[in-house]
């Protein structure tokens, strides 16, 4: 079943018959009430092979062209 994370919560007080959370992360208004929780697993990524050079002068090596997309809200 595939899950998507839209945020993460820390629970601050747990009874029998509720509980009480605080978001900590989210993606704006993406929690709607009703949605499944799970519990928090960090994903653990393997280390990178070394730096890779970086030049801002670098010239492309294949023909495909390519744009960068966004809006200033992003940005904020």
């Amino acid at each position: 079943m595939h899950y998507l994370d839209v945020g993460q919560l820390r629970v601050v007080i747990a009874q029998p018959e509720f509980s009480l959370a605080r978001v900590v992360r989210s993606c704006q208004d993406a929690a709607q009430v009703g949605d499944i929780l799970i519990p928090f697993e960090p994903i653990v990524l393997p280390p990178r092979d070394r730096p890779r050079p970086f030049s801002p002068t670098m010239t492309v090596t294949g023909r495909i062209k390519a744009s960068i997309v966004t809006t200033l809200s992003v940005l904020l």
